[in-house]
């Protein structure tokens, strides 16, 4: 009885040591990732179903009413390109390491205020700020990752990993020294690259075929897409665009203020108004009409029509009078009953009246005046070399004639 009693418990044992193996090298290979092979669960395995044909044949068919009117198909709904969700809203399913409390369980799904905590936190340390520490690209447009350890990667990348030699693969030439769980292997960089829009982080947990934060080494985290790449991205970049905008609005101010107002110093002043000099002299030239053939013609027809003056003016000025002509315009003088000289206003020398000395001159036009008054007039308006001359009354060109006292 006692030997049967032992034996029963070695027994017991023994399956107890056994169901702990097997649920051992079950949770090895849910941490593995191996998806197509459980040991605890033969429903996980990778069976072919086969398809029931009986639900393929409808035993009560309907007619169908052609109307000829299209039914109106709903637009796909527009989603919010900025909404946060979680990626694994569900916790995965126990193990039976974990049923038998050999491994503790997943930690259960955050509530939003704990996401909220977490995304807090990640705000703090600056992550959205900083490249994707696997792939060292800026987050910009992309959507982002974040774990429940606060960490932030790419969604998706373009590639994911730099390849090896290129300019993003070396750090120091961003001017940040990488930890070494940024570092990763050239084996990993050569996989990577070979799947250029794969997640950085699934990317990640394929080659090391373990779900652990590649920063932190946290187990079993949580996921959650998130853009605040994106909107501190945009923010960057309207302020980039407001700064040269700016920038270029002050130059052009700064322009206009040095073309007008003048600076102090010597030698920049001195070169201002040079420039207003030459610019004045450039702006008055091209206002200029620079014809030479239609200048040309205007001096012909000016002198054309001095030349015809001149030969009227000389036609009527050369025609001497006759002593007929000259009593005639005598007796029209007297007429007119001038005793004074139109240019000094001295009483004239006609007929023995006026002061002595002083010689009356005739003019073909009939105005009488002083001789020398007529002879200093005619100096000083027209000089001596003018061979005609215009009457100071009536403007008309004149032969004189001097009359007896």
């Amino acid at each position: 009885m006692l030997k049967n009693k032992g034996h029963s418990s070695k027994q017991g044992k023994i399956d107890k040591l056994a169901i702990t193996a097997v649920a051992l090298q079950d949770h090895i290979l849910h941490d593995l990732q191996l998806r197509n092979l459980s040991v605890a669960d033969l429903s996980k395995t990778n069976v072919p179903k086969r398809e029931d044909t009986s639900k393929s044949l409808n035993r009560n068919p309907k007619a169908v009413i052609d109307t000829g009117l299209r039914k109106k198909t709903p637009g796909p709904k527009v989603e919010d390109p900025e909404k946060e969700y979680v990626l694994d809203p569900k916790p995965p399913p126990l193990t039976l390491a974990q049923k038998l409390g050999l491994f503790e369980p997943p930690p259960l799904p955050l509530s939003s205020d704990e996401w909220g905590k977490v995304k807090q936190r990640s705000v703090s340390q600056g992550d959205s700020t900083q490249p994707c520490p696997i792939c060292k690209e800026e987050f910009e447009l992309r959507p982002q990752v974040l774990l429940s350890c606060s960490h932030v990667f790419h969604r998706v990348s373009e590639p994911c990993f730099p390849r090896i030699g290129s300019r993003d693969c070396h750090s120091a030439a961003r001017g940040a020294q990488p930890s070494p769980a940024h570092s990763i292997p050239k084996r990993a960089a050569g996989f990577i690259h070979e799947q250029p829009f794969m997640a950085c982080l699934q990317a990640f947990e394929k080659f090391t075929n373990k779900k652990t934060c590649p920063l932190c080494r946290r187990n079993q985290y949580q996921t959650r897409v998130i853009h605040d790449g994106a909107r501190l991205f945009k923010a960057k970049c309207a302020t980039r665009i407001q700064a040269c905008w700016r920038g270029h609005v002050v130059r052009k101010w700064y322009r206009d203020l040095r073309r007008t107002l003048p600076p102090t110093d010597a030698k920049l002043r001195r070169k201002f108004f040079e420039e207003k000099f030459t610019e004045i002299s450039h702006r008055l030239l091209c206002s200029y009409h620079t014809d030479i053939d239609e200048l040309f013609a205007e001096i012909d027809h000016c002198l054309a029509v001095n030349r015809s003056v001149l030969q009227q003016l000389g036609d009527r000025c050369s025609h001497t009078l006759t002593d007929d002509d000259w009593r005639r315009i005598q007796a029209q003088a007297q007429h007119r009953e001038a005793r004074e000289c139109p240019i000094c206003l001295t009483p004239l020398s006609l007929g023995g009246d006026g002061p002595p000395g002083r010689e009356t001159v005739l003019l073909s036009c009939s105005h009488t005046f002083h001789h020398a008054c007529l002879l200093a007039l005619e100096a000083f308006s027209w000089g001596d070399s003018s061979p005609f001359h215009a009457c100071p009354l009536c403007r008309s060109c004149y032969q004189k004639r001097l009359l007896e006292s």
